[in-house]
């Protein structure tokens, strides 16, 4: 049921992961680290749905391709790349990133060595769209057929016209080539 809702608000190509955070209260913390969305079943995602296709890829929760736990997210992207939709594991629909340093997730690139591009969204739609310069690329890159953590270093992201860093409601990720990519344990510190 919620694998099919799921696939219902994903709907586009650009790998764009789309994360939806709640407070600081909601997600899992250890380390200096919050979860934002961690795609295992029931864990408080506001409506439960974890992620949306944003442009040109399809997505699925995997059972057998994780980090941690018992699933993670599968993206299909096509020619040219794809972005999808992550939604944080929260009741409230949005997170206070206005003191985070870093965000993270795993990724498992089955074409490897590429950087993702992140792209923050806050509650009421703000944060920019398409090719307008309001995002940042991955500090680091994949490896082929294995899980690497990516990291953006938030202090270098670029000023975006209204963002509410108080109220981040979704991370778009990109990945610029056609592929399939599996995302787990996305967090910020």
């Amino acid at each position: 049921m919620v694998q099919s809702t799921m696939k219902k608000w994903f709907y586009g190509g650009l790998l764009a992961a789309a994360v939806v955070a709640g407070s600081t209260a909601c997600f899992a913390e250890g380390e200096g680290k919050s979860v934002l969305q961690d795609f295992e079943p029931s864990n408080g995602t506001d409506g439960g749905t974890c992620f949306q296709q944003i442009w040109n890829c399809t997505g699925d929760f995997e059972m057998t391709q994780v980090h941690n736990g018992a699933q993670s997210l599968k993206l299909e992207t096509a020619q040219n790349g794809g972005t999808a939709g992550i939604r944080v594991m929260s009741a409230k629909g949005s997170a206070d990133l206005s003191k985070a340093k870093k965000i993270t997730l795993w990724v498992y690139d089955t074409q490897g060595d590429n950087t993702i591009e992140l792209r923050i969204k806050d509650a009421g739609g703000n944060g920019g769209t398409g090719p307008d310069g309001k995002t940042l690329w991955s500090t680091n890159k994949s490896k082929k057929d294995a899980w690497t953590k990516i990291e953006w270093d938030l202090r270098n992201y670029p000023a975006a016209e209204g963002l509410d860093l108080t109220q981040v409601s979704m991370l778009e990720v990109y990945e610029f080539n056609p592929g399939v990519y599996y995302i787990d344990d996305v967090e910020y510190e």
